[in-house]
């Protein structure tokens, strides 16, 4: 049964729930004249833009909206967005026209990422990806086309930032996280064939090293576990269906988080990797070596990894540009590998 709304004296009771209320809002207008005021030929006019753009019809007057579209102006220019704003010598009247100016979201040449700027890009990525762009701003957006003037469905898409997907699970555990749903799911250990079934309280999401792993309480074992979203068999997991609050798992306690994740860097630590990377190649960004290198051996990197043979399976794609000094079990995997690989295609 959906939830009713919270009556206006209710709201006044909980001035956090307000102030979320008027942040979101805020924050939808704000894209909605973003999405508005990119790429047009000839702008829109703050008449049009009252008119049009979702969140500034509300029978305000004239003044007060001005104040607004005023304070939207300026938090867009603060994150570097430039708004122009002109006169159009075809028009009778003066009224000035506003449009953005669109290099204002083309990355400068000089700009470039390390690998793990880019894992962070990416995750905001996927997080854009879950939030749809409102029915109110596709409404606003038809609307504005009537005028004769408006963004392209090309030009907003192209705000949107893309990326590889993360592995198939990944949206499925963040969600299991937020509502705290006990997750099921098809997991294969390392040197076995067969996957075996696994529950789990999801708690977070940790990249270790470039691999995903999702780290919560397994209710079988009663004990901490951490699972690679890669040797999850499953593209989807099943997620426990329930109809009362009282039905979430427990939230994590910080103590237990702490000690989930002392655990974790304890068994990475174990797993330790000493690897001699190709200066300037693939390999030498992908694994962040300008970062990591020490001043007595700076092609050589350490690391800690939770799978040999994942890690092993990452570094034969970079064929020629790793060599393994240690462990030299990682070492007898990366040979076994491209010799299967060079035998598929002797």
């Amino acid at each position: 049964m959906a939830k009713s709304k919270k009556s206006d004296s209710e709201q006044s009771e909980y001035p956090e729930f307000k102030n979320a209320v008027e942040s979101r809002d805020n924050s939808e207008r704000i894209l909605g004249l973003t999405f508005a005021l990119i790429d047009t030929k000839i702008g829109l006019t703050k008449t049009e833009i009252f008119r049009t753009v979702p969140g500034y019809q509300t029978g305000d007057s004239t003044e007060a909206l001005e104040q607004m579209f005023n304070r939207d102006k300026r938090a867009i220019r603060k994150l570097g967005v430039k708004i122009e704003a002109f006169e159009y010598a075809h028009e009778s009247n003066q009224d000035s026209r506003y449009r953005i100016a669109r290099e204002s979201f083309e990355w400068p040449t000089s700009v470039k990422f390390t690998a793990k700027q880019l894992q962070l890009i990416e995750l905001a990525a996927q997080c854009w990806g879950q939030a749809t762009v409102s029915d109110e701003v596709n409404a606003a957006l038809l609307r504005l086309r009537a005028l004769g003037d408006a963004p392209s469905s090309q030009a907003v898409h192209e705000l949107m930032p893309k990326f590889r997907a993360f592995d198939p699970t990944f949206a499925d555990f963040a969600r299991a996280i937020s509502e705290r749903q006990t997750v099921t799911f098809e997991y294969r250990k390392p040197g076995e064939d067969k996957a075996k079934t696994r529950s789990l309280h999801p708690w977070r999401l940790l990249s270790v090293e470039g691999q995903w792993l999702v780290q919560g309480w397994d209710p079988d074992a009663e004990d901490y576990r951490n699972f690679l979203l890669k040797r999850i068999v499953n593209k989807r997991i099943k997620l426990t269906d329930f109809e009362n609050e009282a039905d979430k798992f427990p939230a994590p306690t910080p103590e237990q988080l702490a000690e989930a994740k002392a655990n974790l860097d304890a068994f990475s630590a174990g797993n330790n990797a000493v690897l001699a990377v190709a200066p300037g190649s693939a390999a030498w960004s992908h694994f962040e070596v300008d970062l990591k290198a020490t001043a007595e051996n700076p092609n050589q990197i350490s690391l800690g990894y939770m799978d040999e043979s994942l890690l092993a399976e990452t570094i034969r794609g970079f064929a020629g540009q790793i060599k393994v000094i240690s462990p030299a079990s990682l070492e007898l995997k990366v040979n076994e590998g491209l010799r299967r690989v060079a035998q598929l295609h002797a």
